[in-house]
């Protein structure tokens, strides 16, 4: 579906059924399509070297659940930066 129809972020929960979020970022980083579109992790599992692991693979935020809603939409407001100048 990334691929149809890119989006302008991607909000991957971590602990997916059938694979982790980890996994599906490796597979949108290979795709010349999806490759740059930020990834953001979303979890309760809140260790550092989960964090840590997710930062390495291109994620530009953790975000830990229950979700912080007030940092949630400063992150999207920082996301949304660059394409407000129309670039």
């Amino acid at each position: 579906m990334a691929q149809a129809c890119p989006p302008d972020l991607l909000l991957l929960d971590m602990h997916l059924g059938d694979m982790s979020g980890l996994d599906v970022s490796d597979a949108l980083a290979q795709t010349p399509s999806t490759a740059c579109i930020p990834r953001v992790a979303l979890s309760a599992d809140a260790m550092p070297d989960q964090i840590s692991q997710a930062r390495e693979r291109g994620f530009v935020e953790y975000l830990t659940k229950p979700l912080d809603v007030s940092r949630f939409l400063k992150l999207l407001d920082r996301c949304a930066a660059p394409h407000l100048d129309g670039n």
